[in-house]
């Protein structure tokens, strides 16, 4: 058994269509849960793939590749109360220096459901999302689910106008990237 919680997804990057686009179709297929934006700050850290402050949901995230991808990683969120949010951000700091990054993000999350065949009902979470000042404009777009094999089957039902590029890397390795 896992101790940990995980995250099961695919990340992607929509091509030749826009935002817009893109979230008028989800909205109409599907129950929109959020949309919002973010405020993250990240930290790096010894033996995780980042530590990340969100501000809007009030949470500390630690994620690990410990499976040689981001398909499949473990995922630990700590809320934290709206209070002490400087507080967090206070030890982050002190446990591991300025944070070097910090990404605003507009974002829409939806539930979504498929059924592959009778009696069978998988549900997915799909988040659509833009970073400000993304040199690139690109549009992110991300499955999760309790399995590959549902991530999968969702991708595979995606409309034909919508070209999927595979992102492999997290946001804050693509971002932090750019920043050395």
């Amino acid at each position: 058994m896992d101790i940990y919680k995980r995250e099961i997804e695919r990340k992607f990057v929509l091509k030749g269509v826009t935002y817009g686009h893109a979230f008028v179709w989800l909205a109409n297929r599907t129950s929109m849960t959020a949309n919002s934006e973010s405020f993250d700050q990240y930290w790096k850290g010894t033996g995780v793939d980042f530590i990340r402050l969100r501000e809007n949901s009030h949470e500390i995230t630690v994620k690990v590749t410990d499976k040689g991808t981001v398909v499949d990683r473990i995922e630990e969120n700590v809320e934290v109360s709206p209070e002490a949010m400087e507080d967090a951000r206070r030890a982050l700091t002190l446990m591991f220096g300025p944070s070097c990054l910090t990404l605003t993000k507009r974002y829409s999350v939806f539930d979504a459901e498929i059924i592959p065949a009778p009696d069978t009902k998988f549900k997915a979470i799909i988040c659509l999302y833009e970073v400000e000042n993304d040199p690139e404009q690109r549009v992110f777009f991300e499955i999760e689910a309790e399995s590959l094999t549902i991530v999968d089957e969702f991708v595979q039902r995606m409309p034909k106008d919508f070209t999927l590029t595979t992102e492999t890397r997290s946001l804050f390795q693509i971002f932090y990237e750019n920043t050395k």
